[in-house]
């Protein structure tokens, strides 16, 4: 090989390695330092899109607003994930890079993480002297969760932490009832602070030593933005109680903040069902930085407009934000029964009613399972779907 010669393939190399540098460069400070690129045709937002979603952790209450830590008033748009919040018989599903890249894409700032305190500890704790407790968390699990945090917070996608449960015993550990109650009063004994004879501890001093840790655990990420502290409670459906679920709120708050100062605190209020039966569940905010939650799972416009008045009404008594915990665009995706002809136009009509209310945001359910963003297949993208909620950000 020619001097020349020499010269212009050593010029040629170290071009090539300053361009492949300099597409590192951008695809880090674009934040795509893990995971896969999305595959094409996906309806993935714009770079600057997405980049206006973002929320900065830790996000604190401020009236019925939503401030994050650059003062920024925010809305919390999320995905529910059903993951780790599988029934107790079955193992959870842990998520991948392509799904954090998936959320992150699509620009969702948030997700609700739903995890089980079945599969966290599928082992009751060991009762010391004095009464001192002694858990067995389950370290695999934790790991999981760890990495799932880990994953949607490296992509700017905040997490609020939420214990699961549907039907209960599902997602609650069977050791805590040894004559296997049924499972609505399961439920209603949880929340009126009623411990079964035999039980190894208290239900609701087990569930605030779940959160002291979880809540612990993430102390350090800000992003981890949310506590969620019960999803949809029961009691006042059947027996027609009204218990008040203020106090239960009141120790798992406590127990969190003894843990992290700073992670808002979301609380929700009985199903609707319950609620026009019974009255809301709550009377106050267990937190000066919280969150009011509500699910919205209804037909037609007529009967969810009524629901939402009615949640909202009560948010402001409150005088904390409110937030749509759950909804499923009108069944937009359900497979057990087709969605109406005009959900889209229901959905567009829900997300103007949100914004003309001021109501902090809300989390679509769900990401898989029922009403997923996937079609039957589990693995094609519902492109309609995910374009309808992105018209909500």
């Amino acid at each position: 090989m020619t001097h020349r010669r020499r010269l212009l393939v050593t010029g040629f190399i170290a071009l090539l390695l300053a361009a492949s540098l300099v597409v590192a460069i951008v695809w880090l400070v674009g934040g795509h330092n893990a995971g896969q690129p999305l595959s094409s045709g996906q309806p993935t937002l714009s770079q600057s899109q997405v980049r206006r979603q973002r929320i900065s952790g830790p996000v604190h209450a401020a009236g019925m607003r939503i401030l994050d830590s650059s003062g920024r008033a925010v809305r919390i748009d999320s995905l529910v994930l059903m993951n780790y919040g599988t029934r107790s018989d079955k193992p959870w599903l842990a998520l991948s890079d392509q799904d954090f890249d998936n959320i992150a894409g699509w620009g969702f700032n948030s997700v609700r993480l739903n995890f089980s305190w079945a599969h966290l500890e599928p082992r009751a704790p060991s009762v010391g002297q004095g009464g001192s407790l002694t858990h067995h968390w389950d370290r695999g699990y934790l790991r999981d969760i760890d990495a799932a945090v880990s994953g949607f917070t490296r992509r700017h996608v905040a997490v609020i932490l939420d214990l699961y449960q549907f039907g209960w015993f599902p997602q609650m550990p069977l050791w805590l009832y040894p004559s296997r109650l049924s499972f609505f009063q399961a439920q209603c004994d949880f929340v009126s602070g009623r411990r079964e004879p035999g039980a190894p501890i208290d239900p609701q001093r087990g569930a605030a030593d779940v959160w002291r840790m979880m809540a612990g655990r993430y102390r350090a990420n800000p992003m981890v933005i949310g506590a969620d502290l019960l999803t949809e409670p029961d009691c006042p459906s059947r027996s027609g109680q009204g218990v008040k679920l203020d106090p239960l709120y009141s120790r798992l708050t406590r127990a969190i903040r003894s843990a992290n100062p700073k992670i808002m605190i979301v609380f929700e209020d009985y199903i609707a069902a319950i609620v026009q039966k019974s009255g809301s569940g709550v009377t106050l905010s267990p937190d000066r930085n919280a969150m009011y939650a509500f699910h919205l799972y209804r037909p037609d416009w007529a009967l969810a407009k009524g629901t939402l008045d009615s949640y909202i009404r009560h948010g402001r008594d409150l005088r904390v934000p409110p937030w749509l915990g759950e909804f499923d665009a009108f069944g937009a995706n359900r497979r057990d029964k087709p969605p109406p002809g005009d959900w889209q136009a229901l959905t567009m009509t829900l997300f103007e009613y949100l914004r003309a209310h001021d109501v902090s945001g809300w989390a679509y359910w769900a990401y898989r399972g029922t009403g997923s963003v996937f079609e039957g297949d589990g693995t094609t993208v519902d492109t309609e779907l995910i374009r309808s909620l992105q018209t909500g950000f």
